[in-house]
């Protein structure tokens, strides 16, 4: 899965999942097809609105008895629309949501035949600080519950090679700020570019052997 139909990763990210899925293709070991990922919107959206299902007032109390103050990012990520207090019904309607998301990703895995989904951890290297505003590359698997594994490819940003498309369209909003982010290359130079492998529920042993199966593939 080289994007989530959501955001598309910056050129570096791109470059290395390109690079590997050309080198397990032409490997005897796998056998490599394209993962259609399923409304990971709509599950990035769940998963935001679980997080603090209080309106974040527990943290925001926590960080005025303590005489903290609340980072830019922290501050974005419990504002509204996506935080707000729920009360108990609204709370379980919530969890029906996110179980009904569930079954439904789990037809869908079923219907795509693999055993394991090799996609970006991030829609980047590391990030500068207060800027990682989308997360979903990680969260819609802990909204679904299946096990994952991120390791480096061995690869780093390169200006000189992760050039950006000059034809880009944004598929939306985050879409469009995540791009963003790369207009200055140089900011990442030497940043190293990591992978992740992810199965399905309960098969925390498989992602570990794919994983070791993978990278040495992917590295050699």
């Amino acid at each position: 899965m080289i994007h989530d139909d959501v955001v598309l990763p910056h050129p570096p990210m791109l470059r290395a999942m390109k690079l590997a899925k050309a080198k397990l293709e032409a490997s005897p070991e796998v056998e490599v097809v394209d993962y259609v990922p399923f409304k990971h919107e709509e599950g990035y959206g769940i998963i935001r609105t679980l997080y603090f299902e209080d309106g974040a007032e527990t943290i925001r109390r926590c960080l005025k008895e303590g005489g903290e103050d609340m980072l830019p990012l922290t501050e974005w990520v419990v504002s509204p629309p996506h935080t707000k207090n729920h009360d108990v019904v609204q709370a379980w309607e919530l969890r029906a949501k996110r179980d009904d998301y569930r079954r439904a990703y789990s037809d869908h895995w079923q219907k795509q035949g693999c055993d394991v989904v090799l996609c970006p951890p991030f829609s980047g290297t590391a990030s500068r600080h207060d800027t990682a505003k989308y997360w979903a590359y990680t969260a819609i698997w802990n909204l679904l519950d299946y096990p994952g594994a991120v390791f480096p490819t061995g690869l780093i940003a390169d200006p000189a090679l992760d050039t950006v498309d000059a034809n880009f369209t944004p598929m939306g909003p985050d879409d469009d700020y995540n791009h963003s982010l790369f207009a200055a290359p140089e900011a990442y130079v030497g940043a190293p570019v990591n992978l992740q492998v992810i199965s399905s529920r309960f098969n925390d042993g498989l992602v570990l052997a794919a994983q070791d199966v993978i990278e040495r593939i992917v590295k050699s």
